[in-house]
């Protein structure tokens, strides 16, 4: 499992920035809002987040991608699996992730990351 900080465009002035896990043995990445992001969130520009990690050349075309939201309180975050297709994201809510080590680790780092921020 390999992670690191990783820019995207959004749609604000400056670039946005979130922390992203992957694990290219299962074929799966989350991406995780960063408390530092500046601009757009991992939400509102998940298919340039999706295009970006699709370009590793250690993913495959089909890889499953994951988003963790940090929210107002951590009792109401959110894990989902993002589908992307021709017309819009989906997006499908994952209630056993403490069964997947990916989500387990991204989520611990959002955790740790955004304690002090609500």
């Amino acid at each position: 499992m390999e992670q690191f900080e990783m820019r995207f465009p959004g749609f604000g002035a400056e670039s946005s920035l979130c922390q992203v896990f992957l694990s290219p043995e299962t074929d799966e990445a989350a991406a995780v809002e960063s408390p530092r992001n500046p601009s757009t969130s991992v939400t509102n520009a998940v298919e340039q987040v999706h295009q970006l990690i699709e370009q590793d050349s250690r993913m495959s075309k089909k890889f499953k991608l994951y988003t963790i939201a940090p929210w107002n309180r951590p009792d109401t975050w959110g894990v989902f699996e993002v589908r992307i297709n021709r017309r819009e994201p989906e997006w499908i809510r994952v209630n056993n992730w403490s069964d997947n080590p990916l989500l387990r680790e991204a989520v611990s780092w959002a955790q740790s990351s955004w304690r002090d921020k609500f």
